[in-house]
């Protein structure tokens, strides 16, 4: 798991939050009836303490540091391969995460830690944190 999901620290240039809607509509016999989710993204542009190209961070959730924080950031440095498959109950998807060696501009960060005099004093862990991690055990390659 230490070679899929790497820390690096960044200063925090701007920071955006998306607040997006999902609606399902449901389709009974005697009416059509609409459900709302609400999800929010945390968009991080940031600077990199060591070289590596990396000028935005994507977190699944709410993530509120101020402009010009020092964070440490848990990136997903990995592909998310879905296949689809069929077994005895029908289809499903299946994914799986094969190891990436070099880093993207735009990186998926599942956790971020704000520092303060060098410690950590806040950390915010993405939505999809624990789901990932128990992913990522059973299926990485």
């Amino acid at each position: 798991m230490k070679d899929f999901i790497v820390s690096e620290e960044f200063t925090i240039d701007k920071i955006i939050v998306k607040n997006k809607e999902t609606i399902k509509y449901i389709d009974t016999e005697l009416d059509v009836e609409s459900i709302s989710n609400y999800s929010i993204e945390t968009i991080l542009e940031v600077t990199p303490k060591n070289n590596i190209p990396v000028k935005e961070l994507y977190f699944k959730g709410l993530c509120v540091p101020r402009a010009g924080s020092k964070i440490i950031a848990k990136i997903l440095k990995c592909n998310e391969v879905i296949s689809h498959e069929i077994d005895e109950y029908g289809p499903f998807l299946r994914t799986t995460y094969e190891k990436r060696d070099s880093f993207k501009e735009r990186e998926k960060a599942i956790e971020i830690s704000v520092l303060r005099n060098g410690k950590k004093v806040e950390i915010y862990r993405s939505a999809d944190y624990d789901t990932f991690l128990q992913s990522f055990n059973t299926h990485s390659k």
